[in-house]
């Protein structure tokens, strides 16, 4: 095992190009596994529970509307 002392920014490019280096299909693959190991991660309630129990009952923290602008 190699112990290396970095930079917190040479530490990010050096993962960078070796994320590069992989295939477009290796990529996403490595997408896949990184998203699935985050549901590990113990998370703060998200409102969920809020929702259900009622009390955030049709309310959420923004709204996106695209509206079509009119031709004047």
């Amino acid at each position: 095992m190699e112990i290396l002392f970095r930079t917190k920014a040479e530490s990010n490019q050096q993962q960078r190009e070796t994320f590069l280096k992989l295939s477009p299909v290796r990529r996403f693959e490595k997408f896949l596994e990184m998203m699935e190991a985050f549901e590990l991660f113990p998370v703060k309630n998200s409102g969920k529970r809020k929702e259900e129990s009622g009390k955030r009952k049709g309310k959420s923290n923004f709204i996106i509307q695209i509206k079509e602008q009119s031709d004047k």
